[in-house]
């Protein structure tokens, strides 16, 4: 049955099937196996990046912010922590304490393109304090005219009736 990311064959696992929907530019090898090790209890999340990546909230939020740190300083970018912010609120995890286990999460270090790091990873809690403590309400009022913009809510529509389109019967 052909897919909007591919051809999906009976077996092929699901793992597969993702990566190539997020990676297509860059494909990356994905195995199962059952010893443990990294687990994400969040896989849902990809499908959420998938229509984040296809309508581009997090990147408009992005260009809302301001970064005043010295680049030679900067450990997490202005990038990753609010896709990694946004990201736990729509799994569920809305306190800035929940980032201290998040950000070893594997899937969450994929998909805010940091990659798999446990030497460095993603922000903590108190980084992602500092962050929103510097926000001001000139970037907060941007930010909020980017979250209930008429452009967001018509792109989602438009996707939405797309895929729930119902098939015309010959007649």
């Amino acid at each position: 049955m052909n897919r909007a990311c591919g051809t999906f064959r009976v077996g092929e696992s699901l793992c597969r099937r993702i990566t190539t929907c997020i990676f297509k530019s860059e494909p990356k090898k994905i195995q199962a196996d059952f010893q443990g090790g990294k687990l994400t209890s969040d896989a849902e999340v990809v499908l959420l990046w998938e229509v984040n990546r296809r309508i581009g909230l997090i990147d408009a939020l992005v260009n809302c912010l301001v970064d005043p740190r010295q680049p030679s300083k900067i450990t997490h970018d202005l990038r990753t922590m609010p896709a990694q912010r946004v990201l736990a609120m729509a799994m569920g995890y809305e306190d800035l304490n929940d980032h201290n286990s998040l950000r070893h999460d594997p899937l969450l270090q994929i998909l805010c393109e940091r990659g798999i790091n446990e030497e460095q990873p993603l922000a903590s809690a108190s980084t992602h304090c500092r962050l929103e403590n510097r926000l001001d309400r000139k970037c907060l009022a941007k930010m909020a005219d980017v979250a209930v913009s008429k452009r967001w809510f018509q792109a989602i529509r438009e996707r939405i009736q797309r895929l729930w389109k119902p098939e015309t019967v010959p007649g």
